[in-house]
């Protein structure tokens, strides 16, 4: 979960792309939920941006909802899920955590992500 203008989530991009491009073809997908921005500045932000993966642009019923659910309290914040859409992670490492590889690694073998 990220925001256009929030500075932690600008300053993962670079390990975000590295992290995708990594996990390209390994029966993994990277979803992105942009809260609390505008369409339009979300949408050029991703494409100016080059942010990979699936995007989904959520209005503010549904941040709201997001947040309540997740209990999401900071940004950006990384959510992994299998591939049943079961929560294993509700606070994952960031994309520039030392251990995020290995993590992720881990559960693509043995939790079938």
């Amino acid at each position: 979960m990220w925001f256009v203008g929030c500075r932690g989530c600008k300053y993962q991009e670079p390990y975000f792309k590295a992290l995708y491009n990594k996990f390209l073809n390994k029966n993994i997908s990277f979803i992105s939920f942009c809260l609390y921005s505008d369409r339009e500045e979300a949408e050029n932000y991703i494409t100016k941006n080059e942010i990979p993966g699936d995007h989904y642009i959520l209005n503010v019923k549904q941040t709201e909802q997001f947040e309540k659910i997740y209990e999401i309290s900071s940004y950006p914040t990384y959510l992994i899920f299998d591939k049943y859409k079961k929560l294993q992670y509700g606070d994952a490492p960031r994309p520039n955590s030392e251990g995020i590889e290995k993590l992720l690694q881990t559960l693509i073998k043995y939790s079938g992500l």
